[in-house]
């Protein structure tokens, strides 16, 4: 009986990387297979692969290749942000024709894997998930990402999250979103709202606004930050009369959150 097995290995594109052409590959799978509203300048994710370390010495931004066998077939991006113990991850994107064999699942254990690898502290990590509508209806690919995730862990917030703009001049791209939080405890079902309240500004201001502090122009960074501060105080005057945030597990499906 002949045998078949898939290996895939992660590759990390930093400063010294010698991938550079599947790097590129990478940046146009993900610019392919990436929804318009929601997509980054792939000349920004360039520009960060070399800027990033140099103004955020404390912050670290890797990004990735996921290679099947010598092909390489997704790309994604981990932010961690060391005084906050907060892990981002981002733009996890496979090619169309090689979404299956559980591509996705191992994709998200491989970055496990390297977090773990690596030693990085935190005490979450977290994603967001656009509804990719402006009406307030999930798309059905949103859902089925979000039920992905949360068989690996994730939990969704039980709040009504807005995902900001990506710069100054789209303002269609904020939309709300599914906010996803996998605990470094796996017993937790909530959090008190000062943690959320930690968690979601660590996203709005180390994780959008200093990206665009070092794609922006110095004009377009003081109105975007204008953007930030308003979805800050929001969230401040959201969670002024709330304790604790719910958790959803993966077990608790449908009703309201639509998954």
């Amino acid at each position: 009986m002949s045998g078949f097995s898939l290996t895939y290995r992660l590759v990390q594109f930093d400063e010294a990387s010698k991938h550079d052409k599947a790097f590129e590959k990478a940046i146009n799978i993900y610019f392919n297979e990436t929804a318009p509203e929601i997509r980054t300048d792939p000349d920004e994710i360039r520009r960060c692969r070399f800027n990033y370390s140099d103004k955020y010495h404390q912050n670290k931004i890797v990004q990735f290749g996921l290679f099947m066998d010598k092909e390489v077939i997704g790309f994604s991006r981990l932010a961690h942000f060391h005084l906050e113990r907060v892990i981002f991850i981002d733009y996890v994107t496979i090619s169309k024709e090689y979404r299956r064999w559980n591509t996705f699942y191992s994709f998200i254990d491989l970055m496990r894997g390297y977090v773990h690898q690596t030693g990085l502290m935190y005490d979450f990590i977290v994603t967001e998930i656009a509804y990719l509508s402006q009406d307030g209806t999930p798309a059905l690919e949103s859902r089925a990402l979000v039920r992905k995730l949360k068989s690996q862990g994730f939990l969704v917030a039980d709040y009504p999250y807005e995902q900001p703009q990506l710069g100054v001049h789209t303002p269609e791209t904020q939309m709300r979103a599914w906010l996803l939080i996998s605990p470094r405890r796996e017993e937790v079902d909530g959090l008190p709202s000062a943690t959320f309240k930690k968690i979601v500004n660590t996203t709005y201001c180390d994780h959008y606004l200093k990206w665009y502090e070092l794609m922006l122009k110095k004009d377009d960074v003081e109105e975007y930050v204008k953007i930030i501060n308003f979805l800050s105080e929001d969230l401040g005057k959201k969670l002024k009369k709330r304790t604790f945030v719910k958790l959803i597990r993966y077990r608790d499906v449908g009703g309201r959150h639509g998954f």
